[in-house]
């Protein structure tokens, strides 16, 4: 079993990565929805896990259900 958290609002995790890499996951409530608000360097992908076994996952990357919007 992995690490079960409890967060609120705004709050968030931070996975350090060997390499010295940070990504940041912080959860956002609106309206009701939950949302992870993921920052991570280019280098990594982030896909949702129903996507994962598309085969056009890297010759489509202009599909909506692709883009990751980044800040």
């Amino acid at each position: 079993m992995g690490l079960v958290l409890t967060r609120k609002d705004k709050q968030s995790i931070t996975i350090q990565t060997p390499t010295g890499d940070e990504l940041v996951i912080q959860l956002v409530l609106d309206d009701g929805c939950i949302r992870l608000n993921i920052d991570a360097p280019r280098v990594y992908q982030i896909h949702r896990t129903e996507i994962l076994g598309r085969t056009d996952l890297n010759e489509n990357k202009n599909n909506d259900n692709l883009e990751v919007e980044r800040k």
